[in-house]
């Protein structure tokens, strides 16, 4: 592989990453408005995807992160 195509893949690399990061982020603001609004844990995670761990550490942030 030259310098090129590896430049390339690591582009296509850090662009998925980015996007991952990015829906992840977009998950935990959804699950902080579920929380907000009184939502049970149970449903938030199957809305969201996270887990009851990410979830209680959510529960314990300032509203306006």
């Amino acid at each position: 592989m030259g310098r090129s195509e590896g430049r390339d893949a690591g582009r296509e690399e850090g662009l998925k990453e980015g996007l991952k990061e990015g829906r992840n982020e977009q998950a935990r603001e959804i699950a902080r408005n579920m929380l907000a609004l009184g939502l049970n844990s149970v449903t938030i995670e199957r809305v969201t995807g996270l887990n009851g761990e990410e979830l209680a550490v959510l529960a314990d942030l300032p509203a306006d992160r």
